[in-house]
């Protein structure tokens, strides 16, 4: 089976619509490497409860709006 994308570069709105689709790896990979460093800073930090309680809800927050968006990192990066 096979899937093909194909844009006609001289349309300016498929010229986006090209470059959203060859950087949607960068951008999983920079979802992946935000959650990770959240996940970082509420495991190995030390941190004030106020801090530890803002980055949770930040981590939760992008989490929810990932889903909204239905979106999946760890299925975009399998």
């Amino acid at each position: 089976m096979k899937g093909i994308l194909e844009f006609n570069l001289d349309d300016s709105s498929e010229e986006k619509a090209f470059f959203r689709a060859a950087k949607a790896t960068d951008l999983a990979l920079t979802l992946w490497d935000l959650h990770q460093w959240l996940r970082s800073q509420i495991k190995y930090e030390t941190l004030e409860e106020n801090e530890l309680t803002l980055i949770e809800k930040v981590r939760d927050q992008l989490l929810e709006i990932e889903l909204g968006h239905g979106i999946d990192v760890d299925e975009l990066l399998d």
